[in-house]
């Protein structure tokens, strides 16, 4: 599954997207493998950079669900790790 959501924090253009190669609803661990989310667009990017960065829920519907996050700034970056959590919804 990939989901690509646009997001528009303090008027900047960024997008959030999940990749998973689980298949089906569930509860499943954000990591650097199977479960990888990323949060990039204008200015510095974030994204899973280790195996305990948090869960990503679908529902049994499977177009929505909830995330729950932290992710790390890309290597190098003085950025600091952000968190991100809610609910998210496919359009139909």
């Amino acid at each position: 599954m990939i989901a690509s959501f646009a997001v528009v924090p303090n008027g900047l253009y960024y997008n959030l997207r999940f990749l998973t190669n689980r298949v089906g609803a569930g509860e499943y661990n954000v990591s650097t493998a199977g479960t990888f989310v990323a949060f990039n667009g204008q200015g510095a990017g974030w994204s899973t950079l280790n195996d305990h960065s948090g869960k990503l829920v679908v529902n049994s519907d499977g177009r929505s669900g909830t995330i729950n996050v932290t992710l790390s700034p890309v290597p190098g970056s003085p950025q600091a790790p952000i968190q991100i959590s809610g609910s998210w919804r496919c359009p139909a």
